[in-house]
């Protein structure tokens, strides 16, 4: 009995070691076929892959377990197509009335 209790539980606790662990140069190729730019893949302090990448209007924040493949957090960021940084600029009123006139 204690010996079945002693595999069960090496068993159990070997199984994370035994999954597959994430291939990089695989990922970037799937990411890739669905059309995405990867901005940029590394591990984290903690060991997971953290990759940032583009497609078309999104921007796409991956995180995985790098033991199992499991996606841990998948943000995404929609932006408009016609986003452009200029026009949030502030317009100059160059003839130095407060009021604007």
């Amino acid at each position: 009995m204690v010996r079945r209790l002693v595999l069960i539980l090496v068993v159990g606790w070997s199984a994370p070691v035994l999954a597959d662990p994430v291939n990089a140069d695989l990922t970037r190729q799937r990411l890739a076929a669905e059309g995405y730019r990867i901005i940029d893949m590394e591990r984290s302090l903690l060991g997971r892959w953290v990759i940032i990448m583009e497609r078309s209007a999104e921007r796409r924040e991956l995180v995985l377990d790098a033991h199992t493949g499991v996606a841990l957090r998948d943000r995404v960021d929609v932006r408009p197509l016609d986003d452009d940084p200029d026009d949030d600029a502030v317009e100059d009123d160059s003839d130095g009335d407060e009021d604007g006139d």
